[in-house]
């Protein structure tokens, strides 16, 4: 057993025998103590400390006699072999004390009294020794005893802290902890093991990571902190929880055979898109599926005809994990009868903007369809309607939810074919999700109490973002007295409908009922009125802008998100409410325009700059009926020819100005008679689209900003013209392709 001896002050004393004390005195009693104190510091509980707590020593010539007692705490004790009962001149005795606090001791310190019990000694003179000591009691705190780790996919890995341990008692601690349970379940490194001083605090770090699914059942482990000493009662285990599931890929065919069908079964909510390419580094992916766990689709478009390409679904759940599927295959089948395999494309300076070509062929060799190119003019998605007589697809527009909306309709003038009229919705399958007729809205706007009867739906529409749509169609009104005409005249305007999400009519907007039928510029057009071919919306004012190609007008009109009253706010043109900036009037203005829009994204009509509206519009200036300052219109006899411009303007609504930005007058080789669009991309090039060109098939090029726009990409559709042609990211909204 271990003694602890320590120095003190020393004590003495004498007995007093007949002949009193002095130091003539032959014989006396003194003794000397080596401690008045002693701690035991922190003692575990349960165990037993016994240490020498003083040394007496008889520094006198008489024998001492001692009676030791200790009074006091109960946890300490005299041991015996130490001092008593009786001590000899110049001899030396260790006074030993055990202490031994039980299990279930209170931590705070104890203490007690030793007297030596010297017989005879006066009590003026000290002979006890003060003895104290702490109760160690260990004792831990969790900041949890349990840790879910929620959802996990099979091989997939989480690794977590699943409880933080703190030393709250007064004694060191020693952890070896073991795990137990389901093997998905590990310890990790760095966390609880070995020494943990008092106060301090350690990580329980878990790892998940299943290897087989239990969905619905949970998988279920324990962590033995695996404490020394080790504690009575709880608080030394962690139990683990988490519920694994597989996701199960599936590639089908569609009724469209160069589209996928992807099909996920997943156990628990996330998100999944697909990547697809030629190899497994695939290299395009689709829009994002959200799902609250099941099975769901997504189409696979966007390929090759004849082609095998490999797909492969990337999934993320609610909170962060990451997974993917197994690679999967699909062998993309042929275009539809008629539809080219690909289109002649050049390039010339700087880089095209990436994305795909999505166009509408309505003229020629090329059955009515949609077709969608990568910059390389390879087509790699098709839509060939079903149809009856000889409709056309214009325009068609991808949607916000990937769908794409489109009219089948007949030429807008002359009035009197028949066939297919409709507004439809497909999906990449081209598997048509809506649709309405022209008969059906006939009859809903009859239902409704609007007195018009429409004739075809005709060129142009506006998905909105309250979910409704802006149509537009033409209607014919039988009129008399008109100026310059006899008799009556069966004239064909315009007519601008909202219908709400259930397709039906909730306003309407008449351009008999807001201009002059006796204004007709290009004379050799009416009755065909307006021909109004493009609108546009801004989601910032809730308004409309309508190109009216026939009037060589653009107008702003009072829509307010049906709320309007139908004014027109504006007339933009020649002889409109805006003066020409930067061009020659009225030369320098558009004429049988089409496709007027907003110039970017952001710029949607009311964007301001130092307080006043000013933003710009692009325009497919068609030049058809061109106005030269002597009054007289291009290719008349005597007038130089006619000639198309690719047109940006600049609007100042306060000071009532068009300030030209960009006017790319092309030579009359390129004279695009109809059709045709513009717009500015993302990488500040200009993109139109020449749809009219009757000698060389509609051709669309990517030009460079500025005063000396350089080609960029060129692609010609031989043989065929369209109606539009736009530059999208790809065929999944948000989603940009190389």
């Amino acid at each position: 057993m271990k003694r602890l001896f320590v120095a003190a002050a020393l004590f003495s004393a004498c007995l007093l025998p007949l002949m009193g004390c002095g130091s003539s005195n032959p014989t006396s009693s003194s003794f000397s103590l080596s401690a008045a104190s002693y701690d035991f510091g922190v003692t575990l509980v349960g165990t037993l400390s016994a240490q020498t707590v003083a040394v007496l020593h008889n520094t006198g010539n008489l024998a001492l006699v001692l009676r030791p007692t200790i009074s006091g705490g109960k946890d300490f004790t005299l041991e015996s072999g130490g001092c008593g009962p009786t001590l000899a001149p110049g001899e030396s005795c260790n006074v030993d004390v055990a202490y031994a606090p039980p299990a279930g001791s209170s931590p705070a310190p104890e203490s007690a009294t030793v007297d030596i019990g010297i017989v005879g000694l006066s009590p003026a003179v000290p002979e006890t020794v003060q003895v104290t000591g702490t109760p160690g009691v260990p004792a831990v705190s969790l900041s949890s005893s349990t840790y879910g780790f929620g959802d996990a996919l099979v091989g997939g890995s989480q690794t977590q802290t699943a409880s933080v341990v703190t030393n709250t008692g007064n004694v060191a601690l020693t952890l070896a902890p073991t795990l137990s349970g389901n093997s998905s379940f590990v310890l990790g490194s760095g966390g609880c093991s070995g020494a943990l001083a008092v106060g301090a605090t350690c990580d329980v770090v878990v790892t998940y990571a299943p290897t087989v699914a239990s969905f619905p059942a949970q998988q279920t482990a324990t962590v033995n902190l695996g404490l020394a000493p080790a504690l009575a009662g709880t608080g030394e285990t962690v139990t683990v929880t988490g519920t694994s599931g597989s996701i199960t890929g599936a590639v089908t065919t569609t009724a469209n055979t160069m589209v996928a069908e992807y099909t996920l079964t997943m156990p628990f909510a996330g998100t999944w898109n697909v990547s697809f390419g030629q190899s497994t580094t695939y290299g395009y992916t689709t829009s994002t599926v959200t799902t609250t766990g099941g099975a769901t689709s997504v189409f696979v478009a966007g390929m090759l005809p004849n082609t095998t390409y490999h797909m492969r679904a990337n999934v993320t759940l609610t909170d962060g994990q990451t997974a993917v599927d197994v690679d999967h295959t699909f062998a993309s089948g042929a275009l539809p009868a008629g539809i080219p395999a690909s289109f002649p494309v050049t390039t010339g300076t700087g880089t095209p903007q990436p994305g795909i070509e999505l166009m509408d062929p309505i003229v020629g060799s090329i059955p009515t369809s949609l077709i969608a190119t990568d910059l390389q003019g390879n087509t790699i998605w098709a839509y060939k309607p079903t149809i009856s007589g000889t409709p056309f697809v214009y325009p068609a527009k991808l949607e916000a939810n990937g769908n794409i909306m489109m009219y089948i309709a007949p030429n807008s003038y002359p009035v009197g074919p028949t066939g297919t009229d409709v507004l439809r919705e497909i999906d990449l399958a081209g598997d048509t999700l809506r649709e309405l007729s022209m008969a059906t809205l006939n009859t809903e706007m009859a239902a409704a109490g609007y007195g018009i009867t429409l004739d075809y739906f005709t060129h142009d529409f506006v998905p909105l973002p309250n979910g409704h749509i802006l149509v537009m169609a033409n209607t014919t009104e039988s009129l008399t007295g008109l100026t310059g005409y006899s008799g009556t005249e069966n004239v064909v305007g315009d007519v601008v409908i909202d219908l709400n999400q259930n397709l039906e009519p909730d306003w309407v907007w008449n351009e008999f009922d807001h201009f002059d039928v006796n204004r007709h510029p290009w004379a050799s057009q009416f009755p065909d009125w307006t021909h109004s071919n493009s609108l546009t919306y801004s989601a910032q004012d809730g308004n409309f802008i309508v190109s009216m190609r026939h009037q060589n007008w653009v107008a702003k009109v009072d829509f307010n998100n049906g709320a309007g009253s139908g004014d027109v706010l504006w007339t933009l043109g020649y002889q409109g409410n805006y003066s020409l900036v930067g061009g020659t009037s009225p030369t320098d203005w558009f004429y049988a325009q089409h496709d007027v829009e907003y110039a970017t994204a952001d710029e949607t009509g009311v964007t301001t700059q130092s307080g006043t509206g000013i933003y710009s519009l692009t325009i497919m200036d068609n030049g058809d009926d061109r106005i030269y300052p002597n009054g007289g219109q291009c290719g008349n006899t005597g007038e130089p020819a006619c000639y198309t411009t690719i047109m940006e303007l600049q609007l100042n609504d306060s000071a009532s100005t068009a300030t030209i930005q960009f006017n790319y007058q092309l030579p009359t080789s390129l004279y695009n008679v109809y059709g045709g669009n513009v717009e500015v991309l993302a990488n500040g090039d200009v993109e139109y689209d020449l749809a009219g060109l009757f000698s060389t098939g509609s051709q669309t090029f990517e030009v460079t900003p500025g005063s000396n726009p350089q080609t960029v990409w060129h692609m010609t559709t031989p043989g065929s013209l369209g109606y539009r042609t736009f530059r999208l990211p790809s065929l999944y909204p948000g989603v940009q392709w190389p």
